[in-house]
């Protein structure tokens, strides 16, 4: 049995290796410097994502006449159709994305 194939395999891992080991570097990483900017310069504000969560809430079934009925009321699928076709309420920056004024 020939040893040829474990000298192959050794040394394709120490070629691979031993550059990886010289490539580590054990100064801290180098800060940015911004011109014009001070260490208070910027004040980062959190908002959670889950600030206007609302809870599910388990609405009161109806039965299926009762339903139909109300559709019908309302003016059927043609009622619904033709809100998709309004335009949306114009709404300002400050009340669309929920900042607080």
């Amino acid at each position: 049995m020939s040893h040829f194939p474990k000298k192959r395999c050794s040394i394709a891992v120490l070629t691979l290796a031993v550059p990886l080991a010289f490539a580590q570097t054990n100064s801290p990483p180098v800060k940015p410097e911004i011109k014009g900017a001070s260490e208070s310069t910027t004040l980062v504000e959190y908002k959670s994502t889950f600030t206007n969560y609302r809870s599910f809430v388990d609405q009161p079934t109806v039965s299926w006449r009762e339903a139909n009925d109300t559709v019908a009321k309302t003016g059927g699928w043609r009622a619904y159709a033709k809100e998709s076709q309004q335009p949306e309420p114009e709404q300002s920056p400050a009340s669309s994305n929920g900042a607080k004024q």
